[in-house]
């Protein structure tokens, strides 16, 4: 199952769910469609019945949630899709979880670490590369930087990232 969004609480008494959002496909959440909760290892389908945006959530009000207490008992609870359920991406557009693990690799092929998380910002993304040594840098995910992604091959290659990495403090 894919992470799409996570219940922080409820918003409001009469049942609505906010939801803080782990994908760029907002139209999941639009009214009458069926969101998958994940609840104590059981799967929950629920119809949505009303959904809006506030702030930077996304509020829920599901057919059967019909109170604060009922939507108190989801908070923390993962919004999820099976894999069938992904979009197509566009070429040279990859889904996070794709990208976690893959081998970092430099312009001469030599291994530089992994990647292990990818962070979200407005300009661009960023990727946390746990290096060969076991510390972890920033690095930008623009096309100024990267040479090559294969998510078949597990790879990155990466350019232009010596200096970087000297100058980048490891955490």
């Amino acid at each position: 199952m894919i992470l799409i969004g996570k219940i922080v609480g409820p918003h409001g008494i009469k049942g609505t769910l906010k939801v803080k959002p782990f994908t760029d496909f907002l139209e999941r959440f639009e009214k009458n469609n069926i969101v998958k909760i994940r609840f104590e290892n059981s799967l929950f389908e629920f119809l949505i019945e009303e959904s809006f945006l506030h702030k930077n959530f996304i509020c829920l009000k599901l057919k059967g949630i019909e109170d604060i207490n009922q939507a108190l008992k989801f908070r923390n609870c993962d919004i999820v899709i099976s894999e069938d359920e992904l979009k197509q991406l566009d070429d040279n557009e990859f889904y996070i979880h794709d990208l976690i693990g893959l081998k970092v690799l430099g312009e001469s092929n030599e291994e530089i670490g992994v990647i292990t998380d990818v962070i979200s910002l407005a300009s661009n993304d960023i990727y946390e590369i746990e290096l060969s040594n076991k510390k972890k840098v920033f690095y930008p995910a623009v096309k100024e930087y990267i040479e090559e992604i294969n998510i078949e091959k597990g790879i990155i290659k990466i350019k232009n990232y010596e200096d970087f990495f000297e100058s980048n403090d490891a955490i």
